[in-house]
């Protein structure tokens, strides 16, 4: 008896674990979050916003989620500890067919992405979105 009750203890320990493990998000994972669609200007070239007046500005999407999902697999520590905004890369037809949901609360779908770029202006970014519609009640 004392075998079985070990082997049922170890099992249900290896199905934890795997689905904590689980819970962290990966670069290409599909996610689908809830949350208000904004866009903001960011500082580019050349100093990146250390001197705003001769830097480039730059207009980006992001999505300020209601729940910010718990943990990524990232090597990055900071990439663990990200702000409250994701930016949001699309293609060009797609910010024209979802302009009308910008300060909406929305449902977005896409793919976890992590910062390459000097161009990525958060930690984590949602790419190949697949949907944007708006929740119900969320016409601010």
């Amino acid at each position: 008896m004392n075998k079985t009750m070990q082997s049922v203890f170890l099992l249900l320990l290896f199905f934890f674990s795997v689905s904590v493990m689980s819970a962290c998000l990966d670069e290409g994972d599909n996610v689908t979050l809830t949350g208000v669609l904004k866009k903001e200007t960011a500082y580019g070239p050349p100093g990146w916003g250390e001197h705003p007046q001769n830097d480039e500005k730059m207009n980006y999407w992001f999505l300020y989620p209601d729940r910010i999902p718990e943990c990524f697999n990232a090597v990055d520590d900071d990439t663990r500890h990200y702000s409250k905004k994701m930016q949001i890369i699309m293609v060009d037809e797609q910010y024209s067919k979802y302009r009308m949901f910008l300060e909406k609360d929305v449902k977005l779908s896409g793919k976890i992405m992590f910062a390459n770029s000097p161009y990525h202006s958060t930690p984590v970014l949602i790419f190949h979105v697949s949907g944007v519609e708006l929740m119900k009640g969320g016409d601010n």
